[in-house]
């Protein structure tokens, strides 16, 4: 028999971490669609996140789901992650890393992957779908738009963005989203900033590591 496909959570941060009794609440949803199509691990300390990581076969999708690996201590979990992409690994960064990261964090933790993204606006807002970036047969399963609360990032290429805001009369596309996936060597990471997981958010995450 096959071994039967697992996703990793990788949340080290001392303080805000998936071991909040809030966080399971706000993230049920998640993770009983994650549970519906593999097996759940976590981790939480560093130690257990790279021995997680390297189990084989490898995990079809690793979350980061905090800022626990923007702390200089946790670098090499980071590197290790990012190995793991390099290698044909999904990575997603969601969850509490756009509540909790500070602005210079999120430039220096992307840097590290070899991409310019930087914190852009943070709020509520609706999003559309770029069709464009995702394909005809994923733009049919994903929502066509939906109002989000969360953290934006700018830098990327426009082909990698998945959901653009919405522009108001008279103003053009903002060259910042809230849902982006980018191809890393053989692998992808992709962030999500919206921090509710609602229905909308969940497929996009299930979409993202080839789930939905």
């Amino acid at each position: 028999m096959a071994p039967r496909r697992r996703v990793l959570l990788i949340s080290v941060h001392p303080l805000y971490n998936i071991g909040q009794p809030w966080f399971h609440e706000k993230y049920a949803a998640f993770h009983a669609a994650l549970r519906s199509k593999a097996y759940l691990q976590s981790a939480q300390q560093p130690a257990s996140a790279l021995r997680l990581l390297a189990q084989q076969p490898p995990p079809i999708a690793v979350f980061v789901t905090d800022t626990g690996l923007a702390l200089p201590e946790n670098a090499h979990v980071w590197q290790a992650v990012l190995w793991y992409i390099r290698r044909g690994g999904t990575a997603v960064v969601m969850g509490l890393f756009p509540i909790f990261a500070h602005p210079y964090q999120i430039r220096a933790f992307f840097a590290v992957a070899g991409l310019d993204w930087a914190a852009a606006s943070f709020g509520e807002s609706t999003v559309v779908l770029y069709r464009a970036a995702v394909g005809p047969a994923l733009a049919l399963r994903l929502a066509p738009g939906y109002r989000h609360t969360g953290l934006s990032v700018r830098g990327f290429a426009p082909a990698d963005a998945w959901y653009l805001h919405m522009p108001h009369e008279g103003e053009g596309l903002r060259a910042e989203s809230p849902v982006v996936l980018v191809r890393v060597e053989n692998g992808r990471l992709g962030y999500l900033g919206d921090v509710n997981a609602g229905p909308e958010s969940v497929a996009v995450m299930l979409a993202m590591c080839g789930l939905l």
